[in-house]
């Protein structure tokens, strides 16, 4: 059997029983076997001279070599963005002499992985450390204070479900459907026409459409008067599609619990900090969801800063007060067994500027910790998804943690910190590939004992990721580009922070609760 598939192979760590990686990325040992897109002819090169171009690189032994890959499309990312991407790419390219594989290719670099390692190295370093010294972040916290010190053997099985509920308990979700007397409920088409003053006519309260705001693959949001108080309200419109329709009932559902919870704590006005749901309701073949109206969100506002003459609005100062904000959102969302799963900068949106106050938006993609793994494809945004959700690890209410982790470092640096790089090609299979290449030259290898829980197909035991369509092979190592570097922090207490947030191991990440106890949070900035 022959497999003609583009292989991105990264060799297991050898330690059996990693500590947390907050503590010990000098331990771990970066090996990462990567994809070439960029279309140029082989030349002759000694393997060893090109290990001694890094101090990091360890011997290449075997000296196979493969020949090189064919240009691929440079399609646009996911998300057109000036801030995407770093000035030097983090995958090295190699290029080996030419010659025929005695062996499968699947085999050969299933082989080649095991014997292939570029050396161990320290993967973060914080600002004052001496570069020889191995960063760690007990370095700048009391361990008995720090949350990175906590034990973390309560959060061992990821991806459990909750053998304790009943599978058949149902619930009632009361939807008022509105429709035009003696007349059916088809419409003539099955688009929702958005016209600006046009009203929205229900028994109740009508609404006035005043502006398009937003739109998704699933919805569009308009900004509407309240025609009888006057208030500005948003509506989120879901489309006409039964997986539409489906995602806005949940999370009509989910917005209810959330303002139960926030009435039983006394936290009405402020929802959790959530968006609160004002009303709902069906008409024209769509779902209505009226919300509050709230003010631009972070990756528009940031935006706008960044190409204005103003002073950078992101302080440290603001950064910290958004993260306390959201980790306790998010404290009282997993409370609730919910993991929210599309936490990024355009789902936290500002309620006032002045007072740096943010609340989190959109729960259609939001699922319950106890239902299991479902569809990882679309769960998390690409460049803030979590590794385990990549590797199909299992995963659990940590995923949301991964992803503040990357919206801080991002409103920090102006720049997403793990880009998805659009020269691998479009596909979703090459998009990932690149994020497991940006966390490996951050972080080294992957624990071996987190590849031996993956589910997916394409990843082996021994760490090879099978991607698509092609015989030809290219051996590419990721350059050192440790958090530190990426982040440029001042502080090195929020460079602390950050790391025990964006651990690549789920079990040893803090979760909402411990991280509101770390050092950084609890100074004054």
């Amino acid at each position: 059997f022959r497999r003609s598939e583009i292989e991105i192979a990264f060799a297991a760590s050898p330690a059996e029983s990693p500590s947390p990686p907050c503590r010990r990325e000098s331990l771990l040992t970066a090996s990462f076997l990567g994809l070439s897109c960029e279309g140029r002819e082989p030349k002759q090169e000694d393997p060893s001279s090109v290990a001694g171009k890094d101090e990091c690189c360890g011997s290449l032994s075997g000296g196979f070599s493969f020949p090189t890959t064919p240009s691929c499309n440079d399609d646009d990312e996911e998300r057109e963005d000036p801030r995407i991407g770093w000035p030097q790419s983090p995958m090295q390219q190699l290029t080996f002499e030419q010659q025929q594989p005695q062996l499968d290719e699947r085999e050969l670099v299933e082989q080649q992985a095991e014997d292939f390692t570029y050396g161990s190295f320290s993967s973060n370093r914080a600002v004052g450390v001496d570069p020889g010294e191995a960063y760690s972040p007990s370095k700048f916290t009391d361990p008995a204070s720090s949350s990175c010190s906590t034990s973390y053997h309560k959060h061992a099985n990821l991806g459990s479900d909750a053998g304790s509920l009943d599978e058949n308990e149902t619930e009632e979700i009361m939807l008022r459907v509105i429709r035009k007397k003696k007349r059916t409920g088809l419409e003539a088409s099955r688009e929702f026409v958005i016209q600006p003053n046009a009203p929205i006519s229900i028994s109740g309260t009508p609404y006035k459409i005043v502006e398009l705001i937003a739109s998704s693959t699933f919805s569009r949001v308009v900004k509407a008067i309240d025609v009888q108080s006057g208030s500005s309200v948003s509506i989120k419109i879901i489309n006409n599609t039964k997986e539409s329709f489906d995602a806005g009932l949940d999370e009509v559902r989910l917005l209810k619990l959330i303002t139960e919870k926030a009435e039983e704590d006394g936290d009405a006005d402020e929802n959790l900090g959530f968006v609160k749901m004002l009303d709902y309701f069906y008409k024209g073949e769509h779902l209505f969801i009226v919300c509050e109206n709230l003010r631009e969100n972070l990756f528009h506002f940031a935006d706008k800063n960044k190409s204005s003459n103003c002073a950078n609005y992101f302080t440290l100062a603001r950064i910290q007060t958004i993260a306390r904000q959201l980790l306790q959102s998010l404290h009282k969302l997993h409370s609730l067994g919910i993991i929210h799963s599309d936490l990024k900068p355009e789902n936290i949106l500002f309620e006032t500027y002045s007072k740096c106050k943010v609340k989190i938006i959109d729960l259609g993609s939001a699922r319950f910790i106890h239902e299991g793994e479902g569809d990882l494809q679309n769960l998390q945004s690409l460049c803030y998804r979590a590794p385990e959700v990549v590797l199909g690890a299992g995963y659990d209410e940590r995923i949301d943690l991964f992803s503040l982790g990357c919206i801080l470092g991002e409103l920090y640096t102006g720049r997403i910190v793990f880009p998805c790089h659009s020269h691998w090609s479009a596909s979703p299979a090459n998009q990932q590939a690149s994020l497991l290449a940006e966390w490996a030259s951050t972080f080294g290898a992957f624990p071996s004992e987190m590849l031996q829980r993956s589910r997916k197909k394409s990843v082996t035991k021994s760490g090879l990721i099978y991607i698509e369509n092609s015989s030809n092979y290219e051996l590419v190592l990721p350059n050192r580009i440790p958090l530190a570097q990426r982040i440029k922090p001042c502080d090195p207490m929020f460079l602390d922070f950050l790391l025990c947030l964006l651990v690549v191991e789920p079990k040893w990440r803090m979760t909402a609760a411990e991280a509101l106890e770390h050092p950084w949070l609890k100074q004054k900035l």
